[in-house]
């Protein structure tokens, strides 16, 4: 699954100063619904995408709670029954056996790869790293971090932390997906960037495209790259491909977030805009989520059952998490993020 990452700020620093020197669930009550089609479609707007209308997030009703481990008050992983103390900061990688892999963000932008036992006992995987995936059958971890731009790339048992195999490449990135073989990794772009795929079982590392990844679902063989490989910042748009041919399904100017985890549908918005999208992956519309006009999105992720979770910056400027499915939305409890 292409997962939700933040953009390592050890990495993303000195390339940036570099490059300048040269359905679902049907459970929820009273939600938000889909506005009625009669009103003409805002401008940018396709007349054919159904839309749901979110009135202000403090009136949402409760739904129901994230399906499969997630987080309570940032500080206990919860999984059904099971709760675990985790450190504040983190982001949950995966199951090994019946413990926990995490990723714990320090400050200064490194991170540390953690498994953490349902008593709380932690285990360090890896250091100070700048990223880390997690393999789908949950044996092996993979970690980057760059180092005078070329980026080590270390493959590690995820429950002892051995090497398992490494490389470095020659490019600014991190990794952003992996399966079973294969690790993709995306950048910055411009004079270093662009995007690897690295087979790590044949040890073969391939420049796929001078363009950068930001989002990939190596299961479903797709993967989005920017179009604007000089700063990623300045509002460059987006291709939606195959890792293998390379061949283009879509091009879009809308941020795209991340995939769905069977790689059909596209997660695109946010950035403290009103609206987050689901499309295909060739870019026919699904939902078109939009916020009241005092409140805006933060961020669009998926949630491990598929719905779209939206952090809402409402308009007393508190971040507060909506669960959506494609027809309603509604607060996710207290406290819950995935």
């Amino acid at each position: 699954m292409s997962r939700c990452r933040r953009a390592p700020a050890r990495l993303v620093a000195p390339l940036v100063a570099a490059l300048a020197a040269p359905v679902l669930l049907g459970l929820l009550a009273a939600p938000a619904t889909a506005a009625p089609p009669a009103p003409p479609a805002p401008t940018g707007a396709d007349p054919a995408e159904p839309t749901v209308e979110l009135p202000l997030v403090a009136t949402l009703p409760v739904g129901e709670s994230l399906v499969g481990p997630h987080l309570e008050d940032r500080r206990t992983l919860v999984d059904g029954d099971v709760r675990v103390p985790v450190p504040a900061d983190v982001r949950i990688l995966g199951r090994v056996g019946r413990t926990y892999v995490v990723q714990h963000y320090r400050r200064g932008g490194a991170s540390d790869v953690l498994r953490v036992a349902r008593d709380g006992t932690r285990r360090t995987v890896a250091e100070g790293v700048d990223e880390v995936q997690m393999a789908p059958d949950g044996r092996t971890v993979v970690t980057s971090r760059l180092v005078r731009f070329r980026t080590e790339v270390r493959l590690l048992d995820a429950r002892t932390g051995r090497v398992v195999k490494r490389r470095t490449i020659d490019d600014g990135v991190w990794a952003i997906d992996m399966d079973e073989r294969r690790v993709l990794l995306g950048g910055i772009g411009g004079a270093s960037g662009g995007t690897h795929l690295w087979n790590y079982r044949s040890d073969r590392d391939k420049r796929i495209s001078a363009q950068s990844a930001d989002a990939a679902e190596l299961d479903a063989g797709v993967y989005a790259r920017r179009t604007d490989d000089q700063d990623q910042y300045s509002g460059g748009c987006s291709v939606v491909a195959k890792v293998g041919s390379g061949k283009e399904l879509w091009r879009t100017c809308e941020s795209v977030s991340s995939f769905s985890s069977d790689g059909r549908s596209v997660l695109t918005g946010g950035n403290y805009g009103r609206v987050a999208r689901v499309r295909t992956v060739r870019g026919e519309p699904v939902v078109r989520l939009r916020t009241h006009r005092d409140e805006t999105i933060e961020h669009a992720e998926w949630s491990a059952d598929g719905r779209v979770v939206l952090h809402v910056l409402d308009e007393v400027e508190d971040t507060v998490l909506v669960a959506c499915t494609m027809t309603e939305c509604a607060r996710l409890p207290e406290g819950q993020s995935p």
